[in-house]
């Protein structure tokens, strides 16, 4: 993992304990020994303990209900802390073979899905993909929670650490003791150290819109269909975009506008125009719209730190391609049972390896080959863009459905790019290569050898 820093406006103060780094009243311990912290050195005043108990998720979003409520399941008292418990907003997805163990509710699955081009044939992919059922799912993890007495209506707002605890304020003023604390509050959270953003941004604006005209069949899901550039940026370059279409019924579908990845942002509002300027409002079937923004290309954070991420505040958004549900459904109960496994370890034990159940050495590798993928999809103009993903498709399902999800290894990663890049035209190629081969070829070589 390379080396991270604490935000410029982070204080940095050397006490018994160790390190802390201060960012307001959020306070960081990067230990160093097992000793207790006296937080009088920091701040004046003893803060009184008024909350005690074992685990403490910040959010409540899908990263976070999924992990509190695996680690309700295997007997662990957890609070989760969140602003609100309010239904879920964004249309959330997967295939259906990456969830089906999971026992997560589907309201709707369609049987294959749709990649199409300009100018080009489009591809068929013989692979179901569902819609989560975020309403069901939602209520039934609330319910855990409220049954648990779990919750608590706050938002976190400085962290101290012992040797084997940790001591939570909120904004509120209200205080915990507890011995985990993991940040699951998006790739916003204030709390996990890692490397300044570095990536590229996801932008998408969907709406419910009538299927006039469309003769592909309502079990076919949209899954990248290609226009030629729908944006342009500031030197009136196209930018790369295309859009999901997902048929409700034989009348009408959700289609979302989506910039996969650019660097600087593109803003959401200039999606919708373009959705309003393609479709009358006359063709709008609800007032329902989904607006999103995804960061592309965090890098790792520290894995020597006693607060633990989850989601996006642990950067395990796909850099390459804005994935991340599957995965967190998936890592939330090996992330429980690892801590049931190492409960009783000193804290900075316990994190380490509580960190390495949601980042194994593996797929840090894995990751930072996916950074090099997104830094060379940047670099493609919109008929590259074409003619990279065209190629990707072309290959067997066994090859690009790991690297989509993100389970494939370094060394399967590497036999996705040699298989694209020998299907790809001479002049990308050339383009490729002064990506892969630039000035962190060193790294990659690493990464790969």
């Amino acid at each position: 993992v390379p080396p991270h820093e604490a935000p410029r406006s982070a204080q940095r103060v050397r006490g018994e304990g160790g390190v802390w780094w201060g960012y307001g009243q959020q306070l960081f311990h990067r230990f160093s020994q097992e000793r207790v912290y006296d937080a009088s050195t920091v701040r004046q005043g003893a803060m009184e303990t008024t909350l005690q108990t074992e685990v403490v998720v910040a959010g409540a979003g899908p990263a976070g209900l999924a992990l509190a409520t695996a680690l309700l399941e295997r007997g662990i008292d957890v609070i989760c802390v969140a602003p609100s418990l309010e239904p879920w907003r964004p249309r959330y997805g997967a295939w259906v073979d990456e969830v089906s163990h999971l026992d997560i509710p589907l309201d709707q699955v369609w049987q294959r899905a749709r990649v199409s081009f300009p100018r080009r044939e489009p591809t068929n992919l013989d692979r179901p993909y569902g819609k989560i059922d975020s309403a069901t799912l939602h209520r039934d993890w609330c319910a855990e929670i409220r049954d648990a007495h779990a919750y608590l209506d706050g938002v976190v707002s400085s962290l101290l650490f012992s040797a084997d605890s940790c001591l939570i304020e909120l904004e509120s003023g209200a205080r915990i003791r507890a011995r985990q604390f993991f940040d699951a509050s998006g790739h916003r959270g204030r709390f996990v150290v890692r490397a300044p953003m570095g990536g590229a941004w996801q932008t998408a604006f969907g709406v419910e819109v009538s299927r006039q005209g469309d003769t592909v069949s309502h079990d076919t899901m949209g899954l990248m269909l290609w226009d030629d550039g729908m944006f342009q940026d500031e030197s009136a370059s196209s930018i790369p975009a295309f859009y999901y279409d997902q048929p409700v019924d034989d009348e009408n579908t959700f289609r979302e506008y989506t910039v996969l990845a650019a660097r600087p942002l593109v803003s959401v509002d200039v999606l919708e125009e373009r959705v309003y300027e393609d479709h009358s409002s006359a063709e709008r079937v609800t007032a329902e719209t989904e607006r999103c923004v995804i960061p592309m290309g965090h890098a790792v954070p520290s894995l020597d730190q006693p607060v633990v991420g989850f989601g996006g505040a642990a950067s395990m958004v796909h850099p390459a391609t804005g994935y991340m549900l599957a995965r967190v459904l998936g890592t939330a109960p090996l992330v429980a049972e690892t801590y049931v496994e190492v409960r009783d370890r000193p804290l900075a034990d316990r994190s380490a390896a509580l960190w390495r159940a949601v980042w194994p050495r593996e797929r840090v590798r894995t990751h930072e080959l996916f950074r090099f993928g997104l830094e060379a999809l940047l670099t493609m103009d919109v008929d590259e863009t074409h003619e990279f993903f065209h190629a990707f498709f072309s290959l067997p399902l066994e090859q690009w459905g790991p690297y989509q999800a993100g389970t494939a290894t370094p060394a399967e990663v590497a036999e996705v790019m040699w298989a694209v890049f020998a299907r790809v035209s001479r002049g990308l190629q050339v383009k490729l290569a002064r990506a892969g081969f630039g000035r962190h070829r060193g790294k990659l070589r690493r990464l790969l050898f």
